[in-house]
C-alpha cells in the first residue's frame, strides 16, 4: 500500500523497494550483459527505455546511471526537434568520465521529420558534443520505405533522400567533431549529486507530480550550471558508495576528482554519501547545498543532512545565487562574455586537455540568434581554430589578459567553434583578434523570373481512395490507412479507387494540338504484383519498369491512357496479412495545382518561376530537386569581396555555381556563399540547385499544426488533429541579391 499512498513508512519502503529492483535489474541484465559482450570481444552499447526524466527512470528502469557502469559504450536516445534532455546527456557523460570509458553514445533525430535539415541535424549534433557525447547513431537508415516503415519515427536518412549525396558535408562534419571531443580529458570540477533516490521516496503510480516537480528542479540547476560555462557531472549515490572517496579537497569518483560538490533540491540522501560529504567538508571543500535540504537519510526521516550541509553554502535554486556562490568558490576555466561583458547562456562550453592541448568546442543552442562574443580561457599558449567542415586549421589572434587568453568568435544561429590552446608554444599575438568583418557597400538584387530546370519527375501524392469490399458499395473517398484497416478487418476481397484530375494536357509544339504529358507519365504504387490494375477501365498488366525513390515504389506506364478531366486507377485484390494499403503517386512532367489545398490538378510544368514557395507554383509534392537560373549584369571591383545570399532559404541544400563555376553549398546559416573569383564585368549566370527532401511527398499531410517537432506513426492518423487541408512545408527562397563589400 505505502508503494502507492503516502501511508505508513513510505519513504522508506519506497527508498528500499526501488533500490532493491534497481539492484536486481543491473545484476540480471546489465552486468550480465556487459560480461557477456566481454567474453566474447563485443562492446556493450545501446540505450535504456526511458532515461529522460526522474519520473520515467523510476516507471521504467530504477534509475538509469547505475546501469551504465556495466556499458563499454553507454548511450542515450534523443528523439524530436529539441535539445531538451539535458539530464540524460549527463547521466551518461558523468558514468563515463567516472569510469574512464573513451565513446559515449546518442541515438539521435528519431521523429524529427523526413524534413529535418542539415542546420537542425547539426544543432542536435553540437548540442551533443558540448555535453561529451561523442559518437552519432542517426535514426535511422530504412533499406526499403514500403509499408508503414515510412512513418517509423522519420527521417529516414539514407538513399532515398534527395539529399543523399550531400549527407558526407554533415557525416564528415560529426566525425571530426566526435575525433575532436574523444581527445585528452574533459575538465568537469562539479559534481552534482543526483537525486533519484529523492524521487523514489515521493513517487507513486497514481501521483508523479512531488516526483515531476523534483525532476523540473534538477533539471533547472543543470541547464543554469551549462549556461554559466559551468561544466558539471552527476554523482549516483549507489556509484558513490562503492567509487566514491575523499583526498583533501577533492570529492573522488572512480576516475574523476572534484572541487565543488553541490546537493540540489533534495529529500533523503544515503548515508554513505553523507560520510563522504562530511569528511569533505572537514577537509575544507567547497559544498555548495540548494534548498530545500533533505530530512530523511536512506529514506528515514533524520536530521543528520541538515547537520552536515549546515556547514556548506545553502542558496535558493536560482541562476544569479548559483553564479555569485560558484564565482566565490571556483574560478571558471573558460568564459563566455558578450562585447559589452555579460553572460551570453545559449553558448555552452566543453573543455579537454590532452598534454600541453587544451582543446575547446563552443556550440550556440540559439536557432535564431547569433553573437559576437569574448571567450576567456585559463591557458595560454598557441590557439588554433580546427574547421569542422573543411578539416583545415588557422591560427588564431588573441589577447594575454588575467593569466589567461581571451579570442573572439562570432556565432552565427545553431552555430560552433573549435580551437585549440598548445601551451608549448607562444601565442600569436600579432593575427587578428576580431573575427573577419564584412561591410556591405553595395548590392544587385536578383529579383524578377527565374528558368526552372527538374533533375526529377515531379510528383502528386493519392492518398485518399474509395473503396468496395467484395461485391459491396463504392465508399466515399478516405484516407489509404482507413481503407487498409477495413480491409484487414472484413479479411475479403476488395477494390481500391484512385483518382486524379487532369486540367491541362501540353500541348505539341508544331501541331498545338494537346497530346499526352511529355516524357512518359507512371502511376507509382507498393506490390502492384498483388493487384488486377485499371486505368480508366483498361485492364493494364503489370510489367517491371524500375522504381522511382523507393525499391518498393514500383512504376507503372499510364501515359496512353490518361485524359483530360477525371482519371480513375482501381487496384483489385484479395486481403493478406502482408498486404499494405498505402499511398499511390503519379510521376512526370508536368505541374500541379489546387485552389483550395484539398483537391489537385495535373496541369503542363512551369518552366519559368518567381521566388517563393516553389511548392505554390506547381510543385507542392516534388521530393528532388531543381534548378533555377538566370542573368545578371555585375561589375566586378577587385578590390571587394562578392557573395551570394539568399533570403528566406527554404530547402536541405543550395548548391551555387556561377558561370559555370562550382561555388559551394548552403547547408546551414550563413546562406550565403563567396563568388568573388567567380564573377565577370558583364553579363553573369547564376545558377542555384535547391535540393528538398521527402516531407511534401510523404507527409504528414493532414496533421492541423502542419510541420511537427515530433513525428512518429501516430502524426499520420490522428483522427483528433485530422484536417483534409493538406499540410506542406515551404520549398525555395524568397529573394537573392549580390553584395558587394570590403
Amino acid at each position: 500500500m505505502s508503494l502507492f499512498y503516502d501511508v505508513g513508512d513510505y519513504p522508506k519502503i519506497r527508498t528500499d523497494f526501488w533500490r532493491t529492483a534497481t539492484e536486481l535489474f543491473v545484476e540480471n541484465y546489465s552486468k550480465r550483459m556487459y560480461a557477456w559482450c566481454d567474453e566474447n570481444r563485443l562492446k556493450y552499447t545501446g540505450h535504456y527505455m526511458a532515461e529522460d526524466t526522474l519520473v520515467s527512470q523510476i516507471e521504467w528502469i530504477g534509475a538509469a546511471m547505475p546501469h551504465y557502469e556495466y556499458m563499454h559504450v553507454p548511450g542515450m536516445d534523443h528523439l524530436c526537434r529539441n535539445i531538451e534532455n539535458l539530464m540524460t546527456a549527463k547521466q551518461v557523460a558523468s558514468a563515463a568520465q567516472q569510469f574512464g570509458k573513451e565513446r559515449t553514445l546518442c541515438e539521435m533525430y528519431g521523429g524529427s521529420g523526413q524534413n529535418f535539415s542539415f542546420e537542425g541535424r547539426k544543432w542536435i549534433a553540437d548540442w551533443h558534443f558540448v555535453n561529451a557525447i561523442n559518437m552519432v547513431n542517426p535514426h535511422l537508415s530504412l533499406y526499403t520505405m514500403r509499408g508503414a516503415r515510412k512513418r517509423d519515427w522519420p527521417p529516414n536518412i539514407f538513399h532515398q533522400q534527395p539529399w543523399w549525396k550531400h549527407n558526407r558535408a554533415i557525416a564528415d562534419y560529426c566525425a571530426r567533431a566526435s575525433y575532436a571531443i574523444t581527445q585528452g580529458k574533459r575538465v568537469v570540477r562539479i559534481l552534482v549529486i543526483h537525486p533519484i533516490e529523492s524521487a523514489w521516496t515521493v513517487y507513486t503510480p497514481v501521483d508523479t507530480g512531488s516526483a515531476s516537480k523534483l525532476s523540473d528542479a534538477f533539471a533547472r540547476l543543470s541547464e543554469d550550471l551549462m549556461a554559466l560555462s559551468r561544466d558539471h557531472d552527476y554523482g549516483d549515490e549507489s556509484i558513490i558508495a562503492r567509487h566514491g572517496k575523499v583526498e583533501g579537497k577533492q570529492f573522488i569518483v572512480g576516475e574523476q576528482a572534484y572541487d565543488v560538490v553541490i546537493v540540489p533540491p533534495a529529500r533523503t540522501l544515503r548515508s554513505t554519501t553523507l560520510d563522504l560529504l562530511e569528511s569533505f567538508l572537514g577537509n575544507g571543500g567547497n559544498l555548495l547545498s540548494i534548498k530545500p535540504l533533505p530530512t530523511l537519510t536512506d529514506g528515514s526521516p533524520s536530521d543528520r543532512a541538515w547537520k552536515v550541509l549546515r556547514n556548506a553554502g545553502m542558496i535558493e535554486n536560482t541562476k544569479i545565487a548559483l553564479r555569485n556562490a560558484l564565482d566565490r568558490t571556483l574560478p571558471k576555466d573558460v568564459e563566455v562574455r558578450s562585447i559589452a561583458g555579460s553572460d551570453v547562456g545559449p553558448i555552452w562550453c566543453h573543455h579537454r586537455k590532452a598534454g600541453d592541448l587544451d582543446l575547446y568546442f563552443l556550440a550556440n543552442t540559439d536557432l535564431e540568434r547569433k553573437y559576437l562574443v569574448e571567450v576567456r580561457v585559463d591557458a595560454e599558449g598557441k590557439a588554433e581554430g580546427w574547421d569542422l567542415m573543411t578539416g583545415e586549421k588557422r591560427t588564431l589572434g588573441a589577447v594575454i589578459k588575467d593569466e589567461g587568453m581571451s579570442l573572439c568568435f562570432h556565432f552565427e544561429p545553431a552555430g560552433s567553434h573549435l580551437f585549440t590552446v598548445d601551451r608549448s608554444k607562444k601565442p600569436d599575438t600579432n593575427a587578428a583578434f576580431d573575427p573577419p568583418t564584412f561591410k556591405r557597400t553595395d548590392a544587385v538584387a536578383l529579383d524578377g523570373a527565374w528558368k526552372l530546370e527538374r533533375t526529377d519527375p515531379n510528383a502528386l501524392t493519392l492518398d485518399y481512395v474509395q473503396l468496395k469490399l467484395g461485391d459491396g458499395a463504392w465508399s466515399e473517398p478516405i484516407p489509404t490507412w482507413k481503407a487498409h484497416d477495413r480491409i484487414q478487418a472484413d479479411g475479403g476481397a476488395f477494390t481500391l479507387r484512385y483518382a486524379f484530375d487532369v486540367a491541362e494536357l501540353p500541348l505539341d509544339a508544331q501541331s498545338n494540338k494537346k497530346v499526352h504529358p511529355s516524357g512518359e507519365t507512371f502511376f507509382v504504387t507498393e506490390t502492384p504484383e498483388k493487384f488486377r490494375i485499371a486505368v480508366n477501365g483498361h485492364a493494364v498488366e503489370y510489367a517491371d519498369q524500375g522504381w522511382w525513390t523507393d525499391r518498393t515504389f514500383r512504376k507503372i506506364a499510364v501515359s496512353e491512357w490518361i485524359r483530360q478531366g477525371e482519371n480513375l486507377v482501381e487496384l483489385s485484390g484479395e486481403a493478406a496479412e502482408d498486404l499494405e494499403i498505402e499511398s499511390a503517386y503519379l510521376i512526370g512532367d508536368f505541374g500541379v495545382i489546387t485552389d483550395d489545398g484539398m483537391r489537385f490538378r495535373i496541369v503542363r510544368a512551369r518552366d519559368v518561376v518567381q521566388c517563393g514557395d516553389l511548392g505554390r507554383q506547381g510543385y507542392p509534392f516534388f521530393a528532388g530537386a531543381v534548378t533555377l537560373s538566370r542573368t545578371v549584369e555585375l561589375k566586378k571591383d577587385a578590390g571587394k569581396k562578392a557573395y551570394l545570399a539568399l533570403d528566406g532559404l527554404e530547402t536541405v541544400v543550395a548548391s551555387i555555381s556561377v558561370n559555370g563555376q562550382d561555388g559551394g553549398s548552403i547547408f546551414w546559416h550563413p546562406h550565403r556563399v563567396e563568388i568573388s573569383d567567380l564573377i565577370r564585368d558583364g553579363e553573369n549566370e547564376i545558377r542555384i540547385m535547391l535540393t528538398g527532401s521527402l516531407r511534401n511527398l510523404l507527409g504528414p499531410h493532414h496533421h492541423r499544426d502542419g510541420e511537427l517537432l515530433s513525428v512518429g506513426p501516430y502524426s499520420f492518423r490522428d483522427e483528433g488533429n485530422w484536417t483534409d487541408v493538406y499540410q506542406f512545408v515551404p520549398f525555395g527562397f524568397e529573394g537573392a541579391e549580390v553584395v558587394f563589400g570590403e
